[in-house]
């Protein structure tokens, strides 16, 4: 079966409802994770497969700036999935693309593994994400916490904890 007839018997195996559409080779579908509901697109083209994992919450406009810079700095270590950012919309998304060697000889779990890849990277950074648009959090500040708590652990990081932000702008912390 190719990719797109995959997705479809993935995400009926799940119980999980979705709409594809033939013309276009892509299957929709809400997943959610650890992060909330998602949307997410698995799409087929020639002889690779993307899945696309859209996150729910828009960025408020004052935060667009800084959220850019988060993943920026953000995609400098990732290898196997990108951050995507719509600055007009102020849509998050994770992109996985993989290239397979027959696209009609496709399993479901292939599609499984591919979408928990997407899945997986923005567990990983959401908390950050919220952190930073909701928060005001500084990116570089947000990151560091992922990775402080990652080294903690030995693991991802699931949530996110940050000290108070300073009250002045020399970062000295509340003024008694």
């Amino acid at each position: 079966m190719n990719a797109y007839q995959a997705a479809i018997t993935y995400f009926d195996g799940r119980g999980i409802i979705h709409m594809d559409d033939y013309q276009s080779q892509e299957v929709h579908a809400i997943v959610t994770s650890q992060s909330g509901v998602n949307n997410v697109i698995i799409h087929n083209h020639e002889n690779m497969i993307r899945a696309i994992v859209v996150v729910g919450p828009r960025v408020p406009l004052k935060a667009r700036a800084a959220i850019a810079e988060l993943i920026t700095r953000a995609q400098v270590n990732m290898e196997y999935a990108r951050l995507e950012f719509d600055y007009d919309k102020g849509a998050l998304a994770v992109r996985t693309s993989v290239v397979v060697e027959s696209i009609e000889d496709v399993l479901p779990d292939t599609i499984g593994n591919i979408l928990v890849m997407a899945l997986s990277c923005l567990d990983y950074y959401f908390p950050a994400f919220m952190a930073v648009a909701f928060g005001g959090h500084p990116p570089a500040r947000a990151l560091a916490v992922l990775d402080n708590q990652e080294q903690e652990e030995g693991k991802g990081a699931i949530r996110i904890n940050l000290p108070p932000k300073p009250d002045d702008e020399k970062g000295n912390g509340p003024i008694d």
